[in-house]
């Protein structure tokens, strides 16, 4: 038995009131999901055709009247989430969630190409507080992990951005990481998932270090805290993978400014 045929099935047993959503996923995650080569090629193709419309839109974006390109971004982007959302309603997950994924990136460059367009200066990291919502809402609502991945780099493009730009630490970005991403965590509890939630954490960390002009050391502490919080897990793959996903990037930020920061 597949679980794209479990995941179809089970929508029209959620309507008939015989099971709730959530045992419909419980019961869905006992199935693996296995991708064939014919469930890969759509996802590459939604990827490359949205980078092709991307780069088409920037070579020629001063050619195009304001009007224009406001219509362009706007119909892009809900093109974009139109499509992922029937494709994921039809069973066909992984290009629903690609497109889904590409109506977020196009909204990310809506909002920086807009704000070129009308000269609109930033004094802080607003513009990437606002792109991560709709990411970190729609990997909640859709259970895809690109999306989830891509609120990370979101997340952490922002706090960088907010750093290096501005010299300040955002902390509702903070807020966001913890709540939406470390939440999402929380509830899907995936390896892959706290492998990459506890750097990103440590690199918020890290950056809030940089900005306040502290000791470096206190990452470490940062890192033991981040570690027996982790050790509370119930589930024994996802700590040991969130635990280790700590421990190498302790390690590997401690060597590079012990040999960098002189």
């Amino acid at each position: 038995m597949s679980r794209k045929w479990v995941e179809e099935e089970s929508r029209q047993w959620v309507e008939r009131g015989i099971i709730t959503e959530e045992q419909r996923r419980q019961i869905a995650e006992l199935y693996p999901y296995k991708r064939s080569i014919s469930e890969k090629l759509p996802v590459f193709g939604a990827l490359l055709v949205g980078a092709g419309i991307l780069t088409f839109v920037a070579s020629n974006w001063s050619a195009i009247p304001q009007l224009f390109r406001l219509l362009l971004i706007v119909l892009t982007m809900s093109g974009f989430y139109v499509y992922g959302y029937r494709n994921e309603e039809r069973g066909a997950k992984a290009l629903g969630i690609s497109l889904l994924a590409l109506g977020v990136i196009t909204f990310g460059a809506g909002i920086f190409l807009t704000g070129q367009m009308f000269h609109l200066i930033a004094y802080d990291a607003r513009a990437f507080i606002i792109w991560s919502l709709p990411a970190i809402l729609l990997a909640w609502m859709y259970r895809g992990r690109l999306l989830y991945f891509l609120a990370l780099v979101i997340l952490n493009a922002g706090q960088l951005y907010s750093a290096i730009s501005f010299q300040q630490f955002s902390w509702l970005l903070l807020v966001l990481l913890l709540i939406g991403a470390g939440g999402y965590a929380l509830q899907n509890r995936q390896r892959v998932i706290f492998t990459a939630l506890t750097p990103s954490i440590l690199l918020h960390g890290l950056l809030y270090l940089i900005v306040e002009n502290q000791a470096i050391g206190w990452l470490i502490l940062m890192s033991a805290i981040l570690y027996a919080v982790l050790d509370w897990l119930s589930d024994r793959q996802a700590r040991i993978a969130g635990q280790l996903g700590t421990l190498i990037s302790a390690f590997f930020l401690d060597v590079f400014f012990i040999f960098f920061s002189r």
